[in-house]
């Protein structure tokens, strides 16, 4: 998210050539377009209001499969845990690419 942006913009900022300068301002510009982009999305979805026809009630009523739920809390707790514990992910990277320079690939 935000933190890789800003390691990205500070890495090709601190090149100090044109090349750097060209890609952080190309990626600055993805960056607002994302942002506009994501800022419509949360206003639809937040602040607008309910077409006509959409009944809410059926909506809420509806529940999720017993195993669609148990995937989604899955990927939820994965989530989390990496989020907390970055190092997980870069340890299980570190281990990997020594089982693949180990098997010769």
């Amino acid at each position: 998210g935000w933190f890789a942006k800003f390691a990205m913009f500070s890495a090709t900022i601190g090149v100090g050539n044109w090349w750097g300068y060209s890609i952080a301002i190309v990626a600055a510009i993805n960056a607002v377009i994302a942002f506009v982009y994501y800022a419509k999305v949360i206003r639809a979805t937040m602040f607008d209001q309910v077409p006509d026809g959409v009944d809410i009630a059926e909506l809420e009523a509806k529940t999720v499969p017993g195993a669609a739920g148990l995937a989604v809390g899955i990927a939820v707790v994965g989530v989390i845990l990496l989020g907390v514990f970055p190092g997980i992910a870069a340890d299980l990277g570190q281990f990997s690419t020594s089982m693949f320079t180990a098997l010769g690939g």
